[in-house]
């Protein structure tokens, strides 16, 4: 009699013969078949047999083609060396159950779900031919999906039950085939005719293939199923999806990393397939074969009609016994022993139903910090941020190869103050190292919280200056805050120009300087006390403008010493009042230029003095005001000369003193009018030279008195008239001229002629009247007055 079970393998000898196995396959599982295998007269090294390919044959012989498992070999074990033969358990499981030996931690970026399952199994050594993707769904690119200490199995399982991606296994005619699809039109019949129900008792076998048992159990389900997040992007949107179910209660999920409400609607609705594949399982039991998880079979002649209809498999249990006693059944398997040669056990939903893989896989938290560098697309300087202020981060773990910020997405900074104008944030160069940590543990949700130092990027407080609080940019601007006691100081201070703001400790308890321009503004007061003296050195030129009053107030002496030319230039009415004296020097050449009106009021004494030359123009009207006295020193030469008219009004007495010599010369008209009495002193010699006529009247008495000789010389007539003459003569005159002479031998002349002569004649007495009572003059014999 021909074997039912054989099993092939390049570890084992043709000869192997299978005494019995036991198998279990599901949808999104890596199925495993434990084959017992009786070797005679061979030994196998079972360490050499781990890994070979191998194909476990259930032959129905020419009634059906034969029923296949084909995979690798996990693990084989001698159970037993019983002396003739050897008894081997070894297991059987896919290709790509190799994928759960790995464990990996690594970032995904502007990938899709279908990219990296692809890109996983050719890693794992999965060839075109041996996988599948049949995915009716799209599925856009994720910016970012992390592997975190986690098999490439595990990895694709919990990323595939999440979209509603699952797998199963082809069977064909030389190697497995692994299908991935998210669609129930994708599930076939492999079954060549419909599987009949026929509820025999076990070991009849009068009904052949068949299920001898059909049961089915109803699950109660939630009402409502809801997937809500947060779009830190779009903070005002609200993402929030939700499907419904027939049962009662909600089940909220929140954090499921959904950016949008359609995304949440989604992943609700795969959520209420995953409920609703599992509100009814149908399980069946009985030798019949061609049953494998993902395809569809149809049942029959079972007594309620509506059982009669189509069901996916979506797990199943192998019992297979060829030449096993009980014992080795219980030992190798831990069942019970039977008398069934063939023994499955499916479980099955309605075909109309659409599966969905529960979220069995663990999905990995992270719950404490990882550190990574801050990464960029270049070498830069500055920081290499995006339009939120988010960073590209290279986190370690991270065991890909990409370059140059394609390492992750862009990645938010968590700082000490926020808000929706205000906040801080100092930005992080290229190659500086950070702790993330992830937003409810979600290895795809990172969040830089800090930057750390390290031995290449130190710290800019150490054992050195332990006392300092420090913040410095990376082009070194930096403040200092020092803390040690007696030398407290801030500092600010930014490279360019040397720019630097000092407060506290230090030569200046407060210095602001730099090496080029320096601007203060305020939009209203600017308030300047300064308790002791203020000194301030410009080595430039001065401009200041006030729009509005200027006002100073000095309450002590003020010195002001300008060693250049002061130019002083008022567009207004200007108003100096000196309260008290004033002294005013100028040690070199001074120009004071009016070109309006100037008033100057000083209300007590007023001292100027010029040690030098002192030109004073004025091209307008001048008038000078004085209340009180006023002295006028010079100690030098003083000339005033007057283009136009000059007046001088003195209301008072004008008394004038000069030392030395006096020359008055005039080249027009002078006229001067004495109200009151004149008096002329001189000390020498007194001349007065006329060269045109000079006419002089007196309305009064007129006196003259020379004590000493007194000589006048007339080129042509001097007339002096009087209404009467009195000459009184203490001793003889005697007047002589070369027209005439004149007598005089009494002390008095009354009504005598007096005749002169014709170059004139001066009379002059010396203690003598003259007194005119009536006279006549005559000249050459021609009578002047009578």
């Amino acid at each position: 009699m021909s074997e039912i079970f054989t099993f092939l393998s390049t570890a084992f000898p043709p000869i192997t013969q299978v005494t019995a196995f036991k198998g279990r396959e599901a949808i999104s599982w890596t199925y495993e078949f434990d084959v017992a295998l009786k070797l005679t007269g061979l030994d196998v090294d079972v360490a050499a047999a781990v890994g070979a390919r191998g194909t476990l044959t259930i032959d129905r012989g020419l009634a059906a083609p034969p029923f296949v498992f084909h995979g690798i070999l996990a693990s084989v074990e001698l159970v037993n060396d019983y002396g003739a033969y050897g008894l081997y358990l070894a297991k059987l499981v896919p290709t790509y159950w190799q994928l759960t030996l790995t464990r990996h931690s690594r970032i995904f970026t502007d990938v899709s779900i279908p990219d990296i399952i692809e890109a996983l199994l050719k890693e794992g050594g999965l060839g075109a031919n041996d996988y599948r993707l049949a995915l009716w769904n799209d599925y856009p690119k994720l910016e970012h999906v992390c592997q975190y200490r986690e098999s490439d199995h595990d990895f694709i399982a919990r990323l595939a039950e999440r979209e509603g991606i699952y797998f199963y296994f082809e069977q064909g005619e030389e190697r497995e085939v692994l299908v991935f699809t998210d669609t129930r039109a994708a599930h076939k019949k492999l079954a060549p005719k419909p599987v009949k129900y026929f509820p025999a008792p076990a070991g009849d076998v009068s009904a052949g293939e068949s299920l001898r048992s059909f049961r089915c159990r109803s699950n109660a389900l939630p009402g409502r199923v809801q997937v809500r997040d947060y779009n830190y992007l779009k903070p005002s949107l609200e993402v929030k999806g939700s499907a419904e179910l027939s049962g009662k209660g909600d089940i909220v999920l929140y954090g499921e990393n959904v950016k949008t409400p359609g995304e949440g609607t989604r992943y609700a609705s795969i959520r209420a397939e995953e409920f609703a594949a599992r509100q009814t399982i149908y399980t069946g039991t009985g030798p019949q074969f061609y049953l494998r998880p993902g395809y569809v079979f149809d049942l029959e002649e079972h007594p309620r009609l509506a059982f009669n209809s189509e069901y996916l498999t979506i797990e199943i249990e192998h019992l297979g016994n060829q030449s096993a006693s009980g014992e080795d059944l219980e030992m190798l398997f831990g069942v019970d022993p039977t008398k069934e040669t063939y023994l499955a056990t499916v479980h099955a939903i309605p075909h109309a139903t659409q599966f969905r893989a529960e979220r069995k896989t663990p999905w990995p938290r992270i719950d404490g910090v990882v550190d990574g560098v801050v990464d960029g697309i270049a070498a830069s300087p500055y920081a290499q941020i995006d339009t939120h202020g988010r960073y590209k981060v290279n986190i370690f773990f991270d065991e890909g190869d990409a370059v140059d910020g394609s390492r992750s997405t862009w990645v938010r900074m968590l700082q000490p103050h926020g808000g929706s104008v205000e906040g801080q944030h100092f930005p992080l160069r290229k190659g500086t190292e950070v702790h993330l940590v992830f937003l409810g543990g979600d290895p795809d949700r990172p969040v830089i919280v800090g930057a750390a130092h390290n031995a290449e990027t130190p710290s800019v407080v150490t054992q050195s200056n332990y006392t300092k609080n420090m913040i410095r940019t990376g082009s070194n601007n930096f403040i200092e805050m020092e803390d040690l006691l007696g030398s407290t100081h801030v500092h600010v201070f930014a490279p360019k120009f040397n720019s630097s703001l000092h407060l506290g400790n230090g030569g200046y308890n407060f210095d602001l300087r730099t090496d080029m321009n320096g601007h203060v503004y305020t939009g209203n007061n600017l308030d300047v006390d300064v308790m002791a003296n203020k000194t301030e050195d410009v080595l430039g030129t001065i401009t200041e403008v006030y729009v509005g009053p200027f006002s100073t107030t000095v309450t002590n002496p003020v010195t002001q010493t300008y060693n250049a030319t002061y130019n002083e230039t008022v567009e207004g009415a200007v108003t100096v009042r000196y309260n008290n004296s004033l002294d005013l020097q100028v040690t070199a050449n001074t120009t004071q230029v009016y070109q309006s009106v100037v008033n100057l009021n000083v209300q007590g004494p007023n001292t100027e003095a010029f040690d030098s030359t002192y030109d004073e123009t004025v091209t307008g009207k001048m008038t000078g005001v004085y209340l009180a006295s006023r002295e006028d020193t010079v100690t030098g030469e003083d000339k005033l000369t007057v283009n136009g008219t000059q007046m001088i009004n003195v209301t008072g007495d004008v008394t004038e003193e000069i030392g030395g010599g006096y020359n008055l010369t005039v080249t027009g008209d002078l006229t001067s009018t004495i109200n009151g009495s004149q008096t002329i002193s001189t000390s020498g010699p007194f001349q007065w030279f006329k060269k045109a006529s000079f006419d002089g009247f007196t309305y009064g008495v007129s006196f003259g008195g020379h004590f000493g000789a007194s000589i006048g010389l007339f080129a042509g007539l001097k007339l002096d008239l009087s209404a009467a003459i009195s000459i009184e003569l203490a001793a003889s005159v005697k007047l002589m001229s070369r027209a005439i002479e004149i007598a005089f031998s009494g002390p008095s002349i009354n009504a005598a002629p007096i005749w002169l002569g014709q170059f004139g004649a001066r009379l002059n007495t010396i203690g003598a009247k003259l007194h005119l009572g009536s006279a006549e003059i005559k000249v050459n014999g021609v009578t002047l007055f009578s």
